[in-house]
C-alpha cells in the first residue's frame, strides 16, 4: 500500500506557507489606501513556481516512505546533512562533527535538497525577496512535520533545511 500521500497536517502548512507567500505578492494583507505606493517584492507568477517546488519537495519525502531499507540506504549514499551558517560558526569552534543519522532521515534530505537549491534559486532572481528568514522558518516546519510523520530527525532535518537555504 502506497504512503506517499502527505498528511493533513503538511499539506495544511504547505497551503499556509504558500499563502503567506501570495500575499506578500499581492499586496491583499494591506489595506487599499496602503497599496498607493506598494510594490510587490515579486510577481504571483514566482509564487506559482515556489508551490510547484514545495509540492515536489513534499511529495518526494514522502516517496521514501514506500522504500525499504536498502533503498532508503542508497538514496542516503554519500548525503551528508547541511547545518545553518551559525550552527556550522559554533560546531567549528567547539570541534563537533554531525553523524549517526539513520537512513530515513538521509535520505529525506537526498530528495528534498534539489528543491531547496531550486526555490534558493528562484528567490535570488528576486533578489531573495522569496525567501527570507520567516520563510525558512516555516520551510523547516513543514519538513520537520514530514519528518515526524516518518519517524525520521525533525530537529537534523529542520537544521538542514535552513542550512541548504541560508548558503
Amino acid at each position: 500500500m502506497s504512503q506517499t500521500k502527505p498528511s493533513t497536517a503538511a499539506e495544511e502548512r504547505v497551503a499556509e506557507f504558500i499563502e503567506t507567500l501570495r500575499g506578500m505578492a499581492t499586496g491583499s494583507y494591506l489595506a487599499e489606501e496602503e497599496k498607493e505606493f506598494w510594490e510587490a517584492p515579486y510577481p504571483d507568477q514566482a509564487v506559482d513556481e515556489a508551490q510547484q517546488l514545495v509540492t515536489g519537495m513534499l511529495h518526494a519525502a514522502y516517496a521514501v516512505r514506500d522504500k525499504d531499507e536498502e533503498a532508503r540506504a542508497s538514496i542516503a549514499e554519500g548525503v551528508q546533512l547541511r547545518q545553518p551558517v551559525a550552527a556550522n560558526e559554533a560546531e567549528e569552534a567547539e570541534g563537533d562533527t554531525a553523524g549517526g543519522e539513520d537512513n530515513t532521515t538521509l535520505a529525506i534530505a537526498a530528495v528534498i535538497t534539489p528543491d531547496l537549491n531550486r526555490l534558493q534559486e528562484l528567490s535570488k532572481r528576486y533578489e531573495d525577496a522569496l525567501i527570507e528568514d520567516e520563510e525558512i522558518a516555516d520551510l523547516a516546519e513543514i519538513i520537520g512535520i514530514v519528518a515526524n510523520d516518518m519517524g525520521a530527525d525533525a530537529a537534523a532535518l529542520a537544521a538542514h533545511v535552513r542550512g541548504v537555504v541560508e548558503s
